[in-house]
């Protein structure tokens, strides 16, 4: 039976050294006392130099995040302060820079948390052959404008080769990173694209994936035989169909690819149907902690999960990471979306929003 209070929250919120408050006598029944918890806690809003970058910090008690607004606004830290524990992987051979646009990807650091928009994978632009689109998109390589918010910053940038508004609304409240997007074209012509998260979780344990159900999905590619054969460039059974969580290798060996472990050296990814309630865990099995992902699968119909056991890049520190990418596009390059009937268009003066919910335990 839900319990009926007068009380309303009291927010307390930090920015710059400054505290504001505005309070009105809370004091809530023992049962819901964790739940205020969770959401009753300082948010701090600072600036830090990071490997010679300006970075934007944004923490509460529990979590604490750390941008660089001027690289794609990337997030390079999730940081557990409770627990001391660190989630996005870090490039230790490859020092964080600034990135020209239009480079490959995998010049710079591949680290942290970027945003892959119009596009993953280079690709052709559908509607005019003649515009080639950059290695994950364009506006992880682009200075992004950033503002304080009450709960949170919130990030800005302007396409080049669209007109097009992208932005980025994160707020803390307790354990929960809420991520809110908007992508707004500005011209007068119809824009096709793809939308991705691209956060790279270090595999410092083994872990499970834990989906509900067993959605279809597509393979994208593969390196080491895990899906089967790898073929030329690893593309191998590009866009073959297979049932999560099962996989059969190259050597007619059965895979749980739920399972995440560095017991062999590989890379691989494929795209899922999103599952019907949205939520995807990411579980370290000897510590527990657990990472929840919750999307819309009405607006983000599709879920990308990238494995990299120290396989790619191929100079450099060896990198492990498992990424999970809920994404508009059934495939990395944007030409194959439209194929496949599943890119997007962003009418003249149109605006799409859809939310990424990020909770840390």
């Amino acid at each position: 039976m839900p319990v009926k209070t007068n009380y309303k929250p009291r927010l307390a919120l930090k920015i710059g050294g400054e505290i504001t408050q505005n309070v009105v006598q809370l004091r809530p029944s023992e049962q819901l006392a964790k739940t205020w918890r969770n959401f009753i806690l300082s948010i701090d809003i600072k600036s830090e130099l990071y490997f010679g970058l300006n970075s934007t910090i944004l923490q509460n008690e529990v979590l604490r995040l750390r941008i660089i607004p001027d690289l794609g606004c990337k997030i390079v830290e999730i940081f557990d302060k409770e627990n001391q524990h660190e989630w996005l992987w870090s490039d230790k051979s490859r020092p964080i820079k600034l990135a020209e646009y239009g480079d490959a990807y995998d010049k710079y650091d591949i680290s942290g948390f970027d945003e892959c928009f119009p596009n993953i994978g280079i690709s052709k632009y559908p509607e005019k052959d003649e515009i080639e689109l950059p290695d994950h998109g364009e506006i992880w390589s682009l200075p992004w404008k950033v503002e304080n918010t009450e709960l949170g910053i919130t990030a800005t940038v302007i396409g080049k080769i669209f007109e097009y508004r992208f932005s980025r609304r994160i707020s803390l409240i307790g354990r929960k990173i809420l991520i809110n997007y908007s992508a707004s074209n500005i011209g007068k012509i119809d824009i096709t694209y793809l939308w991705s998260a691209h956060p790279l979780f270090k595999i410092d344990d083994d872990m499970k994936i834990e989906i509900s159900g067993n959605p279809k999905m597509l393979k994208e590619f593969g390196f080491g035989g895990r899906i089967g054969d790898d073929g030329e460039a690893w593309h191998g059974g590009h866009l073959s169909e297979h049932t999560w969580p099962i996989v059969l290798s190259r050597n007619g060996n059965l895979s749980d690819i739920s399972e995440v472990s560095l017991s062999k050296i590989l890379t691989d990814k494929v795209v899922l149907d999103a599952p019907t309630d949205g939520i995807v865990k990411l579980r370290k099995l000897n510590s527990n902690r657990i990472l929840s992902m919750k999307f819309e699968p009405n607006k983000i119909p599709y879920l990308g999960i990238c494995f990299n056991f120290a396989a790619w890049p191929l100079t450099g520190e060896p990198a492990t990471w498992v990424a999970l990418e809920p994404t508009t596009g059934r495939t990395d390059r944007l030409d194959e979306c439209k194929s496949l009937d599943s890119a997007k268009i962003l009418k003249a003066n149109e605006s799409k929003d859809w939310q990424l919910e990020l909770e840390i335990n």
